[in-house]
């Protein structure tokens, strides 16, 4: 059930940004996570979501998530 809760909040997060804003994401999600960019490159909002939880399962993924919104500016998603 918790896990469920954190990609919602993961999916609805992305769900939150602009197109711009999901590009700057991705290029820091490079990063934070064990993803290759051409997964990356061509992942849509859902994908990415689920990308990212498999990496790094779903506590991780929102925790690096958040801190790559922080990194960006983006407060109003990271602190939603």
């Amino acid at each position: 059930m918790e896990s469920e809760y954190r990609e919602m909040l993961l999916l609805t997060g992305l769900d939150h940004i602009t197109e711009e804003e999901l590009k700057r994401f991705k290029y820091f999600a490079l990063t934070e996570f064990q993803i290759a960019r051409s997964t990356l490159d061509v992942a849509d909002r859902t994908e990415l979501a689920d990308h990212l939880i498999q990496s790094a399962g779903a506590a991780s993924a929102v925790t690096k998530a958040i801190n790559i919104f922080q990194k960006l500016n983006y407060m109003h998603i990271a602190n939603a």
